[in-house]
């Protein structure tokens, strides 16, 4: 939220703050580049898919519990890696968009460009089944919808 609060004090656009929630979506975190900062180095990276910290914090857990963990030593490092990896893009894409480069269009992904588009529509017109705010790829979560034919949500994790 942090990052989305300096574009909008800044007078960003929307589709700015909507590209940065794209990007928080699919970047693997943390990068290396904060390593110098800590103790712990080579913090295990992932990409959560969501721009939801719960769901970003628990599968970097659960990926970090399997693969990384020795069962003594916890490294606590990835929520402070994160917030900086999440300023620094944060600062390029409005310098970018100040100097005129960046594009501040923001579009949905292929993967779920026909649900957004559906859904925004029903709910620019008032219908059962619009969403107002959904900007990160709904197959993540939804492999499928009872009603469209496919598998419940909960069948399809």
């Amino acid at each position: 939220q942090g990052p989305s609060l300096v574009m909008a004090l800044v007078g960003a656009p929307l589709a700015l703050r909507q590209d940065f929630y794209k990007w928080y979506c699919g970047f693997e975190f943390p990068s290396t580049e904060w390593d110098d900062l800590y103790d712990f180095k080579g913090t295990v990276r992932t990409v959560s898919h969501s721009p939801l910290c719960h769901e970003s914090r628990s599968i970097w857990e659960g990926v970090y519990i399997r693969k990384a963990y020795d069962g003594k030593t916890y490294d606590d490092t990835r929520c402070a890696k994160l917030p900086r990896d999440s300023a620094k893009k944060a600062v390029e894409l409005i310098n970018a968009w100040k100097a005129g480069a960046g594009s501040a269009v923001w579009t949905p992904d292929e993967g779920y460009r026909a649900c957004y588009d559906c859904h925004t529509q029903l709910e620019k017109d008032r219908q059962p089944g619009g969403i107002h705010s959904g900007k990160e790829d709904c197959l993540h979560c939804h492999g499928g919808v009872p009603e469209h034919g496919g598998p419940g949500p909960a069948e399809s994790r």
